[in-house]
């Protein structure tokens, strides 16, 4: 796992630091961005086939923080910005996305179903486990439990991966908001062609598919949500 980054100066959305990659774990950074083909930014210093992680960072750096879209990105250093440090802590408050008070969308009755995969290449999973628990440590477990389910998928990328969730996510919402009855343990269906429909039991975090070392491996009996 490509360590976090705690960075050594405030910034103004009250953030110390970013999640790393889970790379020993099947996380591929080196999966190219394809298909913008004319909607690609301009220009690009880095070459068509450079990993999606590369150019979503070398985008936000020139455009973002410099500025300046002739600059080069690999030049900035995120941990030490030096006469940029201001201009990370500002951009810190416009693009801040993780205020753990929902006491005002729970009061309203609002429900949040999160998943995200353990193999995510562009957003790592320790993003929202560290979001899910700040709201947890404001707000209380019990509390928590009654509006938000939170799900991590082993296999599970930004939109692809060895396993891609197909589950009906928005029924299992509406009928939570609209009869109180919660997703519980639901069963997820491989979309990969390849996959042949298996599928596995999405666990809530902390907890994860462990295989019950009987039956079949393409089948969610098979696994039981453990912990540890």
């Amino acid at each position: 796992m490509i360590a976090d980054v705690r960075l050594n100066y405030p910034l103004a959305s009250g953030e110390t630091g970013i999640a790393g990659f889970n790379v020993f774990q099947g996380v591929n950074l080196t999966v190219p961005l394809s298909g913008l083909g004319a909607a690609a930014p301009s220009p690009a210093p880095m070459a068509p086939a450079a990993p999606l992680l590369a150019k979503f960072y070398d985008i936000f750096v020139r455009g973002w923080v410099l500025r300046d879209q002739k600059a080069n990105a690999l030049d900035f250093d995120a941990e030490h910005p030096g006469r940029w440090t201001s201009r990370m802590s500002a951009l810190s408050a416009i693009m801040h996305t993780a205020e753990p008070d929902l006491a005002g969308f729970s009061g309203h009755g609002g429900k949040l179903i999160l998943v995200h995969g353990d193999d995510d290449a562009l957003i790592p999973v320790g993003w929202s486990e560290d979001y899910y628990r700040s709201v947890v440590a404001r707000m209380g477990a019990g509390t928590v439990n009654g509006f938000v389910w939170f799900y991590t998928v082993p296999g599970y990328g930004h939109g692809a991966g060895t396993f891609v969730v197909d589950w009906d996510s928005l029924s299992a919402l509406d009928r939570w908001v609209e009869t109180g009855a919660a997703p519980a343990e639901p069963i997820a269906a491989d979309a990969n062609p390849a996959g042949a429909g298996r599928t596995r039991p999405l666990c809530r975090f902390p907890s994860w598919p462990r295989y019950k070392g009987a039956g079949d491996i393409n089948q969610a009996a098979s696994f039981a949500c453990a912990k540890g």
